[in-house]
């Protein structure tokens, strides 16, 4: 049943840690939304905040091709639109037809559940399932089932992001106290300061440092 898939799927996100593989996670919820909701396929999707636009971080049952040439609009749509509006959508069969038409014309898609992705109160995303069996129907038990999903999925991003800047500010202070170290060394101020630049060029890939 959904409750004990959710319950089960709640112990495993509890008890990873930072440094497990986001994807992998974030994968096996999209996987695991798939098969419960009987869907063809799905993707989760993150707002790019540069373009404006929702760009697929995992899917199932995509050509790697078309994933990659995936740029949503906000507001465009049924994901942009969800993304846009933070309110799920669900789209069932033939009955919906009329009423969504405006964000299905360019879609093969006859059914369809997408779900928000919100991490303190603010929409970074959608995860999407859908089919293109006009008889295949969603319901709104499965709509809630994606909407929990959906949380862990916010859960498990938000833990990343504080890894990685847990990372950082770790890399960062190690920096400035071997700098600091370099600096009160009893050397020429010549060689401190290359030997400065030498050290953020090693933490830093591709940076070029000068004084």
């Amino acid at each position: 049943s959904h409750a004990v898939l959710l319950s089960s799927l709640r112990e495993v996100v509890d008890a990873i840690r930072l440094t497990s593989d986001r994807k992998e996670l974030l994968s096996l919820i999209l996987r695991l939304a798939i098969e419960s909701t009987n869907a063809e396929k799905g993707s989760l999707m993150l707002i790019d905040r540069d373009s404006k636009c929702l760009k697929v971080e995992i899917a199932e049952g995509m050509e790697e091709e078309i994933i990659q040439k995936i740029k949503v609009p906000l507001g465009e749509g049924i994901a942009g639109r969800v993304a846009q509006d933070g309110k799920p959508l669900l789209i069932s069969g033939k009955a919906s037809e009329e009423n969504f038409q405006n964000i299905r014309e360019r879609s093969d898609v006859k059914s369809a559940l997408c779900v928000p992705l919100i991490i303190h109160g603010q929409v970074i995303g959608v995860i999407n399932v859908n089919s293109r069996e006009s008889i295949h129907a969603f319901t709104e038990e499965d709509l809630a089932f994606l909407t929990r999903l959906a949380v862990l999925a916010g859960e498990v991003i938000l833990r990343s992001k504080e890894y990685e800047e847990m990372k950082w500010d770790t890399v960062k202070f190690t920096i400035w106290k071997e700098i600091d170290k370099i600096l009160g060394a009893s050397k020429p101020l010549e060689k401190r300061l290359n030997a400065v630049c030498a050290k953020l060029a090693q933490f830093i890939d591709g940076f070029a440092c000068s004084i």
